[in-house]
């Protein structure tokens, strides 16, 4: 509008299309901006604009009728009087009057709330007319309210679908895999929203719902004998199969003639093949291998509004899983495994595994450090079960929570030390650095205050604050991380953000303080203001590894700071040779766990409204299940391991296959990208890679061998030919 002079003050909205016609519908009355700190004025409209990202092929778009409409008038109905609950402007289904958390009753209308108490509105835009909106308590409030409808005496059916939003289940649909023919209105979206139908006799005129810690999303009152119901379900099936649900095509990959596979002893490999009957089993491979078949879950995910794609989520048991197509067969080498060359079998497809005469180096032992943005679960068994999961598929490191701020600026420590103690136990926390956020301590310290960042109140108290932090990672057996500031930026703040005065602030009392330092930049500059100038306060900088940080990635080079790399993509190419190639010293990833309703494709987690959660793992009632994602992480980080222990084995030795093995590491770092806007390695070459290397890695242990005449202080066993 009028009124808007960037990002933050003006509204931004982005959408998919699905092939075919698209309706693009905006409400006028909830054009908010993206500071969040205004709506727009919209008798002072001045621009619309429709702008185009992430096209990766050349796509044609015709755009027509752009029009403003008037909100439709309620509709009336002598028998069926139905309410369609959500927030003034979301859409309204037909044949139901559209009712926000503020329309009280009005006798003269003949409904509305009475006396309403901290209501709020919502809407999913998921998964349909009826259920994509509501209103509800405040977050944290339990409370009734009434709602009340004038009828004429009589008998009535009432139909309310309602659901409490803090009931949630994360297990909700973990069987509910995607299969060709699957009815998903049928499987998931009535379960969800069920109707709740009642018989009322009315003797005075007047209905009354009360309704306590539920969201409400839709209700009607209609004569015993009506069959309105049913006419409902069936237009609303229609509405959702042509405008909110549009599955993309999806056909499993054609599988292999020959599955082969390569691993270090000690090392865990996983590879994806399809399958159409039955269960399949591996058979033919040592005893010291142990192999697990497990199904892969194919899951419906929305990548826009109604708009989905079939994405294959979670390694899971085979068992009462009917309808898998795709499975993953894992194979964990033992230590005590021989060497070798072994051949099996699985789904009747033949299977090569070689096993190579060493083991790679521990993620404890490396000089890369691998961590997760982490949220822990409640129950300490739980977060010790993902701790030693995070271990297992290699990492080192994990955000860690942090202490309590009291109002005077010292600290209680408790929650962390046990968190700390119980990641050093799993091994996920060792010699690697480990960040722990600072920015949370001055925005509950400024809260407790009631005092803003930077005052004359809060200052000193913080300052003390960052002195107990100094002092108490001090005494702790690993470096420790202040994670200052997650993503600074300039316009349209979230409450992690801060600009770049604020951060740089933030920055000098950290190091006035003694205190290494950390913080994630998503580019060089944010809104024209360029961001370089932090780097000289930092101890290690955070990018993306894009075109848009080249001249961080250029200004890290001699290391100071160091280099870590985050969101670059839950891949193996990205958490292996990219950040090697980058000479990066650290690659960080959002997020391990961080699902609300994991297996639910119509839940609303964040501010996405088609975002059903993020993560390498999904919940059970067992433990964390691994995705398909993080099994390809897991390879990517082997990926490094072999580098290392390469590189180890060259700095050891001098000529011969060490400098060849040293050639051919720098004709690899030639022909990995920059940045991920270049084309990644693919898998074949990323294999081919890895067992040239391994190769190497063989040779140079032969060559130490035959240099001693011992087998004192080998670095592995001399290979075994098959």
């Amino acid at each position: 509008d009028q009124q808007s002079v960037n990002f933050g003050t003006r509204y931004n909205e982005g959408f998919v299309m699905r092939p075919g016609a698209n309706t693009i519908e905006l409400s006028l009355r909830r054009l908010q901006t993206s500071d969040h700190k205004r709506n727009l004025d919209i008798s002072q409209l001045a621009r619309f604009m429709v702008f185009a990202s992430d096209l990766h092929e050349s796509v044609t778009l015709f755009l027509d009728n752009f029009r403003l409409e008037r909100e439709p008038e309620p509709a009336t109905n002598t028998t069926v009087r139905a309410f369609d609950f959500g927030p003034r402007g979301s859409s309204v289904m037909e044949g139901f009057v559209g009712v926000s958390e503020t329309d009280r009753y009005d006798k003269a209308r003949g409904w509305g709330w009475l006396a309403p108490r901290q209501l709020v509105a919502g809407d999913d835009e998921l998964p349909d007319s009826l259920c994509r909106d509501y209103v509800r308590p405040e977050e944290g409030v339990e409370v009734t309210n009434t709602f009340v409808v004038d009828v004429p005496n009589g008998i009535y059916r009432v139909v309310e679908c309602t659901r409490n939003p803090h009931l949630t289940d994360p297990y909700r649909g973990i069987d509910h895999d995607w299969w060709p023919d699957k009815d998903v209105w049928k499987e998931e979206i009535l379960p969800k929203f069920p109707e709740r139908v009642s018989r009322v006799t009315v003797t005075n005129g007047q209905i009354t719902l009360a309704f306590t810690n539920v969201a409400v999303y839709w209700l009607a009152v209609l004569p015993p004998d009506s069959d309105w119901l049913e006419s409902l379900n069936a237009a609303r099936r229609r509405e959702f199969y042509e405008k909110y649900f549009y599955l993309e095509p999806y056909k499993p990959s054609a599988n292999p003639a020959r599955i082969k596979l390569a691993a270090a002893r000690g090392q865990t490999v996983s590879v994806f093949f399809s399958c159409t009957s039955g269960r399949p089993a591996a058979t033919g491979l040592p005893a010291d291998v142990k192999v697990n078949v497990r199904a892969v879950r194919l899951m419906e995910r929305p990548v826009g509004r109604g708009v989905y794609r079939v994405e294959e989520m979670a390694l899971m048991s085979p068992t009462n899983r009917p309808h898998a197509r795709k499975f993953a067969l894992t194979a964990r080498v033992e230590s005590t495994a021989k060497p070798g060359l072994y051949r099996g079998e699985v789904a009747g497809i033949p299977v090569e595994l070689r096993i190579w005469p060493f083991e790679l180096p521990s993620a404890r032992t490396i000089d890369m450090t691998y961590g997760w943005y982490y949220d822990p679960s409640s129950d300490p068994a739980m977060r010790d079960r993902e701790f030693r999961d995070m271990t297992e598929h290699g990492f080192n490191s994990v955000t860690a929570i942090k202490p309590v701020v009291r109002g005077d600026g010292s600290l209680d420590t408790r929650q962390a030390d046990e968190f700390l103690a119980a990641a050093q136990r799993a091994d996920v926390v060792g010699k690697h650095p480990v960040p722990i956020e600072t920015l949370g301590i001055a925005r509950r310290l400024s809260h407790l205050l009631g005092a803003a960042e930077f005052s004359e109140q809060f200052l000193p108290k913080y300052q003390r604050a960052l002195v107990a932090f100094r002092d108490w990672t001090g005494g702790k057996a690993f470096p420790v991380l202040a994670y200052v500031v997650d993503e600074p930026c300039e316009q349209a703040l979230n409450p992690w953000n801060r600009n770049f005065d604020d951060t740089r602030h933030y920055l000098q009392l950290h190091r006035a303080a003694g205190l290494r330092t950390v913080v994630t930049l998503t580019g060089d500059s944010s809104f024209g203001k360029s961001y370089l100038p932090l780097l000289s306060w930092l101890d290690i900088v955070s990018v993306h590894p894009t075109e848009s940080s080249r001249r961080i990635l250029d200004a890290t080079r001699n290391g100071q700071p160091a280099l870590w790399l985050y969101n670059a993509g839950m891949n193996r190419f990205t958490f292996g040779l990219l950040p090697w190639a980058a000479g990066a010293t650290g690659r960080w990833e959002w997020n391990y766990e961080w699902w609300t309703q994991a297996y639910d494709p119509f839940a609303r987690v964040d501010e996405n409204a088609w975002s059903t959660g993020c993560g390498a793992v999904m919940p059970s009632p067992d433990g964390p299940v691994p995705t398909v994602a993080y099994e390809n992480v897991r390879a990517g980080i082997d990926d490094y391991r072999y580098v290392f222990l390469i590189q180890r084995l060259i700095r050891q030795r001098k000529g011969g296959k060490a400098d060849e093995a040293e050639r051919f590491l720098e004709e690899i770092r030639g022909r990995i990208p920059r940045f991920l806007d270049g084309a990644p390695a693919d898998e074949g070459t990323l294999d081919a890679w890895r067992e040239k290397i391994a190769g190497f890695i063989v040779a140079l242990g032969e060559e130490a061998e035959r240099s001693r005449g011992t087998d004192s202080g080998r670095p592995s066993d001399p290979p075994q030919r098959p």
